[in-house]
């Protein structure tokens, strides 16, 4: 089974030419399948992109790199999805891409092949090169989660015989593992609507071997402000949910320009006309959410969110999605010992103009 790279950092596939060797290029031919779990086809003129590397002529060992990463991306699909209950579904947004390459040399003889599922997640510098999963499989950066009653979480799961099933109360979710690109990655959606404020919701993910790992949900109802549930791609390239449950605002700014208009006929004008006319008038929308007070550990979503370049607002009651675009070019992290409570504001433009203009 193809392992699982991700794409917004560099991934590097590197071929080593020996000294002497005779080799004075390499020919790297790259495929990518969005509709399709097969392995990409590269022979002949098949592959989507073809790269070619001149190889120095030297008696020393060379290391020849390529980072795939910028071809790989202009492939994924951003479509959010959600559903109105719990449960295991597949990826049905367009995330996963299948790619696969062939390195030959210069008289077309093959000499290495590979075949990857591509996500759109990244890794820190700190993580090193060549970005991969979570140790533990789970599409996740922690382990305890504040999620709303009046909607739902979700948590990304490798389908790869890892766990064999998520178990919720006493409803078990089975893992069946197939290799395609909708089912690679499974998507574990929790409603919260039948718990009770406070109530702690235990998703258990039982590992074929080892220790179950086990996700907490910290049920949260708010009864003032009407709470704004946002999606948005995280580090490992998976959708995931944040609620800002406290007081949020909503901005209109508008852009326009105007003219001296000539109203004078036959000597006289009507003054109930404009003199001052605006034209090309233009506005966009942008809102102010706060979270209300969250765990420490909130501060690694929030990084995550500031990070994603693909972020929307959930409107649960149409079944629909607004992007937007987060604003906020710096944030405090906050911690218990500096400021007692966490509290997240975060502000964004709505991600289209106002006036229809497509």
């Amino acid at each position: 089974m193809p392992n699982i790279i991700q794409a917004r950092s560099p991934f590097y596939i590197t071929r080593t030419v020996t000294g002497g060797s005779g080799i004075t290029k390499l020919t790297f031919k790259l495929g990518m399948n969005i509709d399709s779990s097969a392995v990409p086809t590269l022979s002949g003129n098949t592959a989507n992109f073809t790269i070619v590397k001149n190889v120095p002529t030297l008696d020393t060992t060379n290391v020849v790199i390529l980072d795939v990463s910028p071809f790989l991306k202009e492939f994924f699909r951003y479509l959010p999805f959600t559903y109105g209950d719990t449960r295991l579904s597949n990826n049905t947004y367009g995330g996963t891409v299948r790619f696969g390459y062939e390195i030959l040399d210069q008289n077309e003889v093959s000499l290495q092949t590979g075949d990857y599922y591509v996500q759109d997640g990244y890794n820190y510098f700190k993580e090193g090169p060549n970005p991969n999963l979570p140790s533990n499989g789970i599409y996740l950066s922690n382990n305890y989660y504040v999620a709303n009653k009046d909607y739902a979480f979700n948590i990304g799961v490798l389908n790869d015989g890892t766990y064999l099933g998520a178990t919720i109360g006493a409803t078990t979710y089975n893992f069946t593992v197939e290799d395609n690109l909708t089912t690679k990655v499974k998507q574990m959606w929790v409603y919260l609507n039948t718990y009770a404020d406070g109530e702690i919701v235990n998703v258990i993910f039982t590992a074929a071997v080892g220790d179950p790992v086990t996700i907490q949900l910290e049920v949260r109802e708010e009864c003032k402000y009407e709470p704004v549930n946002v999606m948005f791609l995280n580090k490992f390239g998976n959708y995931e949910v944040f609620t800002f449950f406290k007081a949020n605002q909503k901005q209109i700014q508008t852009k326009s320009n105007t003219y001296n208009a000539n109203l004078l006929v036959a000597g006289s004008y009507d003054s109930r006309l404009h003199q001052k006319q605006r034209f090309n008038i233009s506005a966009k929308e942008s809102i102010s959410m706060n979270s209300g007070f969250l765990p420490e550990s909130s501060n690694e979503t929030i990084t995550q969110m500031l990070l994603s370049s693909h972020v929307y607002i959930v409107d649960v009651p149409n079944n629909d999605f607004i992007p937007i675009n987060i604003t906020d070019s710096s944030k405090t992290l906050q911690t218990r010992v500096n400021d007692k409570v966490i509290n997240h504001t975060i502000r964004a433009d709505y991600a289209f103009d106002k006036i229809q203009s497509v």
